[in-house]
Parts: structure tokens; C-alpha cells; sequence
């Protein structure tokens, strides 16, 4: 058994809990941790991933949907060295598990990131033709050099300019 990601819907706007679309979701939310459960799934074994690569509004906003419906729920973020500090201390009480990319340029941020008390993981996009050594096994003390406790790698791109779905088509194969 081990930790899986979730996507989830992210909220453009701030959820009121009147609203028919918060009371929808937080009766999934509700539903889906049940049937998790009924896997054999406890909040330790699971985590939800709102936004992909930004921390803006719309992360800051879905973090605060999931806490209101669930505040045992844990929430992973991969922000980008691009977004603000200002969203990055925002959406802090939102995040269990921060995840940058480990290439990441501004180390300021970084220890914003550990400084929030979370554990802070990295993770890094691979190809086919990187070299085994240099890119792959130096990650890891690589992540652990900037103080992160967990490092992986993001390995579902396919196709030219990544628009081929289907990961066992011949384009892939090219990476």
C-alpha cells in the first residue's frame, strides 16, 4: 500500500457553502473518502492534487473548499518558482506536502516552503534520452542537498509537444 494522488476540480472562484456546487462537491468528497475507506484507504494512504504547477487563486480556493468539507483530507502542491510569494504564504495553511521542481532557481522560496513546517519533496521531468546517471540517480542527492525529504519524477509525456494521449503509441517511444 502506498500514498496515491487524486486530482481534484479546482474552484476558479471562492465556494460559498450555499452554493449548489459546493454542496455537490463536498457530497462527493464525502462519498469518495467512504469508498476509500472501504478500500482500505485511511487519509495517511492518500492525497489531493487541485492545481497543477500554480499557486493562485484557484489553488488557494480549492484548498479552502477541500478543508471545509474535510480538514483531514491532505493536499499536495507543486509550485513553480514562478508564482508569487505572496500566493505561496497563502495557500500554506492549504498544503501538506509541497512538491517544487528541482531545478528550481529561487531558493528563497524554498525555504519559505520548509519554513511552513510541511514536508517539502521535489520532482523533476525525464526523457528517454537524458543520461541514466547525471539526471536520474543524482536527483535524489540532488533533493536532498536542498533539504528535501522526497524526490520523484514526472514521466508521462508522450508525443510531439506532448499532444499524443496515448503512452504506448510509436511517438512516444521517441523520448
Amino acid at each position: 500500500k502506498g500514498t496515491t494522488w487524486f486530482p481534484s476540480l479546482p474552484f476558479r472562484k471562492e465556494a460559498a457553502d450555499d452554493t449548489p456546487e459546493y454542496q455537490t462537491y463536498a457530497q462527493w468528497t464525502h462519498r469518495w473518502v467512504d469508498h476509500l475507506a472501504e478500500l482500505g484507504l485511511g487519509y495517511e494512504d492518500f492525497f489531493v492534487y487541485p492545481v497543477d504547477e500554480n499557486i493562485r487563486t484557484d489553488f488557494i480556493n480549492s484548498g479552502r473548499a477541500i478543508r471545509s468539507v474535510d480538514p483531514n483530507i491532505r493536499i499536495f502542491a507543486n509550485p513553480m518558482m514562478r508564482d508569487e510569494e505572496r500566493f505561496l504564504r497563502a495557500a500554506a495553511p492549504y498544503v501538506d506536502i509541497w512538491c517544487p521542481a528541482l531545478g528550481a532557481k529561487h531558493p528563497h522560496h524554498i525555504d519559505l516552503l520548509q519554513n511552513t513546517g510541511e514536508p517539502v519533496w521535489c520532482y523533476t521531468v525525464g526523457r528517454r534520452m537524458y543520461h541514466p546517471y547525471s539526471f536520474y540517480r543524482l536527483a535524489l542527492w540532488k533533493a536532498f542537498r536542498m533539504g528535501a525529504t522526497g524526490c520523484g519524477f514526472w514521466c508521462y509525456a508522450v508525443g510531439q509537444d506532448w499532444k499524443n494521449t496515448d503512452m504506448w503509441h510509436e511517438s512516444a517511444m521517441l523520448y
